[in-house]
């Protein structure tokens, strides 16, 4: 089955409004034209313009500035349906001049804009999974929920046979205090939690940046067939714990500190949900340095990921 869009982009969108008189001084400009800006925007207008099939997952504004940008990409033949309006907030707008060679003075005006106001039901919305190549901004990662939308659309991990699909349920920044849950797809043969990494010590760097979080977590395993089985290995580095569970559907590990990886037998698909509170709201870890180094052989994505997708939902 071909994708269903060669390119979706996610994140800002505006209308910018640029000097017609080239070469004046900010203050000596008399008038403008607009255009539709936006790094991703602007990269899914060209993508269509050079033939491929695309789509922008951004937010607008009730306003006349997104009716000028919803017609301009309706008019290039990018796809429009993904992006809501969100009630009381603006869509963005830049202003620039032009003054060639290198000297280009811009005013951003994103205060309660739009873009930022993305949720993770706009993500899942969105066909993001069925697409060949999904790009996202910076700019998205600025603020929340935005941010968290941003992080739930591109939790495709790892690589090679440690590729896995995570889909983030209460992810840091969710309104509650200290919980966060995932649910993570592992296709039959690949590993998980992999390389091994632990939380199990609260640690800030010198500028009070978390490195680590003091997590405790538990894994609730299912399988898609009732024989199949995961194995997964929680031990600490100086061996003090070193246990190696076989974990069937249904079960549920415990894992009070240490590293704890998985991997899935073959031929079954292994998934589970993970609960994890402590010290934080935050999913910040450290790997086992005896195997960080595997994450620089990863190549390539393993393509039987994602294992599950929204177009599932409405499959009979």
């Amino acid at each position: 089955m071909s994708p269903a869009f060669d390119l979706i982009t996610m994140g800002r969108s505006s209308i910018d409004l640029y000097a017609n008189e080239v070469g004046a001084a900010f203050v000596d400009i008399k008038s403008f034209a607009a255009y539709v800006g936006g790094s991703p925007t602007n990269i899914a207008v060209g993508a269509q313009r050079l033939g491929l099939k695309t789509a922008v997952l951004t937010a607008v504004g009730e306003d006349p500035v997104a009716d000028f940008i919803l017609k301009f990409l309706s008019q290039e033949g990018v796809e429009t349906k993904f992006i809501p309006r969100k009630p009381g907030t603006r869509t963005s707008a830049v202003v620039l001049g032009i003054e060639p060679p290198d000297k280009f003075p811009l005013v951003y005006y994103r205060d309660n804009c739009a873009d930022n106001q993305l949720w993770i039901d706009d993500v899942l919305k969105t066909p993001i999974s069925s697409c060949r190549v999904f790009e996202f901004s910076g700019t998205g990662l600025s603020r929340e929920p935005s941010r968290s939308a941003n992080i739930f659309a591109i939790e495709i991990r790892g690589g090679g046979n440690a590729t896995r699909q995570i889909n983030s349920l209460f992810p840091p920044g969710f309104n509650c205090h200290r919980l966060v849950a995932v649910e993570v797809y592992t296709p039959p043969g690949n590993w998980s939690s992999y390389p091994p990494h632990k939380h199990d010590v609260h640690r800030v760097d010198a500028a009070g940046q978390l490195i680590e979080a003091d997590l405790e977590e538990i894994y609730f395993y299912k399988l898609d067939k009732p024989q199949g089985y995961a194995i997964q290995r929680v031990y600490t580095a100086d061996s003090r714990l070193d246990e190696t569970i076989v974990a069937r559907d249904s079960d549920a590990v415990l894992v009070p500190e240490g590293y704890h990886p998985v991997a899935s037998a073959h031929g079954y698909t292994t998934y589970y949900l993970n609960f994890l509170a402590g010290s934080a709201q935050s999913l910040a870890n450290t790997d086992d340095p005896e195997h960080a180094w595997i994450k620089q052989t990863w190549r390539d994505k393993d393509a039987r990921v994602p294992v599950v997708t929204l177009a599932m939902e409405s499959m009979e």
